[in-house]
């Protein structure tokens, strides 16, 4: 019998909730009704969960649990879950969330604009604290950024003025430093890939014998160290299904700082007043989207 936690994940949004991963090997001999899973703090004290879980033989279940970690801190917990067959399985010990629990949510750049970029900051509702957004870096080089307050369960985009032309293209580390609990100091960053290039326009119309077609125009940045090949185009309904997809075997090359025009034969007309994306795929692996409405 091989009875293991693989995982335990905390709760982001419901500090009073925590969800575990138990895995009941392909080498075990039977199936387990876990009955109760055991929480023992650094200071010895336990916190029993009762259960009703079984888990077949080469069987992985996920379930979610209550106990209430939002003042138990960045403190080791170790987790042993107990079944009815008299199994026990491997201890798991995890830390818990800090007292600040803040994401870098979103990051924008814009080849309209290249003398700044967004910064989209959320603090999640576990967190204990308000943080205070102080600054942020795009490639260890500070940027000029007003400072503030994002409090607990909200989230705020931050406008930050910094000339990125010359890294049209390349990759990028935007660094974010927060304040919390008066001079508690945090930090956290983000990768990420600068575009050079872009879908300006989706235009629908219909060929001269009736048949409907999608134009894409397509810019390549004239700062871009190299041309765009357009490799893959990709049209998706909302739920993310996707409506139409053309490869292109050899590729399309988009000349920097040119619009191009990519043309395909597609029945828009079963879609119209729906929100639809476009993705455009290069051959390096890079990807732009616009999302549109179907006339």
């Amino acid at each position: 019998m091989l009875l293991l936690i693989t995982n335990v994940k905390f709760n982001e949004t419901n500090p009073d909730e925590i969800s575990l991963t138990i895995s009941n090997s392909a080498e075990s001999g039977t199936l387990v009704d876990v009955s109760k899973i055991v929480l023992t703090y650094d200071n010895g004290t336990q916190y029993t969960i009762n259960a009703s879980l079984r888990i077949g033989r080469n069987e992985n279940v996920t379930f979610s649990c209550h106990w209430p970690w939002r003042n138990y801190r960045n403190r080791n917990v170790t987790v042993v879950a107990y079944t009815k067959q008299g199994f026990v399985s491997q201890s798991k010990t995890v830390k818990t969330p800090p007292e600040v629990v803040w994401k870098i949510t979103d990051v924008k750049f814009d080849l309209d604009d290249t003398e700044r970029f967004s910064v989209n900051v959320t603090n999640m509702p576990c967190s204990l604290y308000d943080i205070n957004v102080t600054e942020i870096d795009f490639n260890s080089h500070e940027t000029n950024v007003t400072s503030s307050i994002v409090s607990i369960g909200n989230q705020s985009t931050f406008t930050c003025e910094y000339n990125w032309t010359s890294s049209v293209g390349k990759d990028a580390t935007i660094t974010v430093h927060v304040l919390y609990k008066g001079n508690e100091s945090s930090s956290f960053s983000y990768n990420l890939t600068l575009p050079y290039f872009k879908i300006t326009e989706v235009f629908f119309s219909n060929f001269s014998l009736g048949n409907p077609y999608v134009n894409i125009t397509v810019y390549t940045s004239e700062f871009s160290t190299v041309n765009a090949t357009v490799t893959e185009l990709f049209i998706e309904a909302e739920n993310g299904t996707c409506l139409f997809n053309a490869a292109i075997t050899d590729g399309y090359e988009l000349p920097k700082g040119m619009n191009m025009s990519i043309v395909y034969s597609w029945d828009w007309t079963r879609y119209s007043g729906q929100e639809i994306t476009v993705r455009v795929r290069a051959a390096d692996g890079f990807e732009v989207t616009k999302n549109v409405t179907v006339p």
